[in-house]
């Protein structure tokens, strides 16, 4: 499995940002949705997303699950053609991830 691991902190926004959350915390920037598309599109075919960091509490697999954030995070990337299929968590959440999936290829977006 060829995975790349991302997180909304500093990823999908920055502390300048106007956009925001349901919550009120610092939201999804578009632009740099896109820019993490044009990152997938470079790195093998099938690479999948993962997310680690703040907001992953907020998603789960069954969207019901989710908070108001993870709802919100859901459509963002949705928006284009971005799904998140698994979360990484735990104090050493990429090293477990990979440890426990097998996974053979990764990139960390941080």
């Amino acid at each position: 499995m060829t995975v790349l691991f991302f997180k909304v902190e500093d990823v999908l926004n920055f502390p300048e940002t106007d956009a925001r959350a349901p919550s009120g915390r610092l939201g999804v920037v578009d632009r740099l949705v896109k820019d993490l598309r044009q990152k997938l599109s470079e790195e093998p075919v099938g690479t999948q997303l993962v997310l680690y960091g703040e907001w992953a509490d907020d998603w789960d697999f069954n969207e019901e699950k989710c908070t108001q954030d993870g709802k919100y995070l859901i459509k963002k990337l949705d928006r284009k053609g971005l799904h998140i299929i698994d979360k990484a968590t735990g104090d050493n959440p990429i090293l477990d991830y990979i440890e426990r999936k097998h996974v053979d290829h990764h990139t960390v977006l941080a």
